[in-house]
């Protein structure tokens, strides 16, 4: 399963992960944002490992775009 969540605003923002049909785990995590492309630090692997499962708080920042995979 892959999830892309978008941040437009100009403050980071939380939202709660809702799941169905599908049990969460280790999930990658891919991110673009300001800081990131500011420091020339934009890659294509993963930038991280998150747990996640139903009603996983996600914290996203400003001007972000995240995306989650599961195996």
């Amino acid at each position: 399963m892959t999830l892309l969540v978008i941040n437009q605003g100009t403050t980071a923002a939380d939202l709660t992960l809702r799941l169905a049909g599908h049990d969460g785990g280790p999930a990658e995590l891919y991110r673009l944002d300001a800081e990131r492309v500011a420091a020339g630090t934009v890659a294509a692997e993963a930038a991280e490992t998150a747990e996640l499962a139903d009603g996983a708080t996600l914290t996203l920042p400003p001007q972000s775009a995240t995306l989650y995979v599961w195996p």
